[in-house]
């Protein structure tokens, strides 16, 4: 194979960059604001509405930066049950929460999209017994599968949630913090409707301003819902230690979710100078035109260098 062919086999190849966090992105929420106004979808345009007595505060202790506390007389929702109807396809849920109590109520909704007897498609929740976080989906016959988490949870604690629905495995699953996840087979896809069930944070839609022990009784950050499965990393990345991952962050690669330090350097071969900051600009003809008079070091020279370059 000439030596023009396997540089632009090998461009081809490792040009794609890692999926980033943004990658299948649909909505994120960070939930920093305060009064009976709408919460912004920071990514996408879902938008959220206040459906409260008494107001939903913000808090300046949420896991990342300010949170959304939530009690039994308020909660967020879709202004419509279009929102998140993904049906038979991939899709996660991330949520941070924190109880202040896990206890007097049987159930406790945290993410929901089914509030309707007919037309329920899934729901992220916590039981009392035996003090669970659960995933439940509902199939196109409003039968349902639940996982549960296997941890014993504490009140005053942030635990993250992520909730998976893997369409080509059949199978749903739900994972606490970076552990191993908890799985369960799920044939016929989830139910997909766009009249029935809103999307909520923090209940179960329409089931209205007033009080109500089926709300989460706490505060909730940083929800975020992928068109897509994670991957190990993606988790690693998003519970960070314990930490949490910023937003702001997400379309970065690194450790934690911090940008990694840009290469430095150039390459010099023949007429051609290459700079980090250009290399991503060169085209197969110039890299093809280049190769041809390549020694076999050079060629090794260039690799590494479009392959610093991809992993920054």
């Amino acid at each position: 194979m000439k030596k023009a062919t396997m540089l632009a086999l090998f461009v081809c190849l490792c040009f794609p960059l890692e999926a980033s966090l943004l990658d299948g992105l649909v909505s994120h929420y960070d939930l920093p604001e305060a009064g009976n106004d709408v919460r912004e979808d920071e990514h996408g345009t879902n938008d959220l509405v206040v459906n409260s007595t008494a107001g939903l505060g913000n808090t300046p202790n949420g896991k990342i930066g300010y949170g959304q506390n939530y009690s039994a007389n308020n909660y967020l929702e879709t202004s419509t049950s279009s929102p998140f109807a993904f049906g038979d396809t991939d899709f996660t849920i991330a949520v941070w929460v924190n109880a202040d109590v896990m206890s007097n109520s049987i159930q406790r909704m945290i993410v929901d999209k089914a509030n309707s007897a007919t037309g329920r498609e899934f729901r992220v929740d916590w039981r009392s017994s035996p003090n669970r976080f659960r995933f439940i989906a509902f199939d196109v016959n409003d039968n349902y599968v639940i996982v549960e988490t296997t941890q014993t949870l504490q009140a005053g604690v942030w635990y993250l949630i992520v909730a998976t629905h893997d369409a080509l495995n059949n199978q749903i699953s739900i994972k606490v913090n970076d552990g191993t996840p908890v799985t369960a087979e799920f044939i016929g896809g989830i139910q997909s409707t766009t009249t029935n069930s809103k999307f909520a944070i923090g209940s179960k839609s329409g089931i209205g301003a007033g009080s109500s022990s089926l709300k989460w009784d706490g505060r909730i950050d940083h929800v975020s819902i992928w068109n897509r499965t994670l991957t190990d990393e993606d988790h690693t990345l998003l519970y960070n230690e314990g930490a949490g991952l910023s937003y702001t962050v997400y379309g970065s690669v690194g450790s934690g979710g911090e940008p990694p330090p840009p290469p430095s350097g150039s390459l010099d071969i023949g007429d051609l100078h290459l700079e980090f900051d250009d290399a991503i600009e060169l085209d197969i003809n110039t890299l093809n035109g280049v190769i041809e008079v390549l020694t076999e070091q050079e060629a090794i020279d260039l690799r590494d260098f479009i392959t610093d370059w991809i992993n920054y």
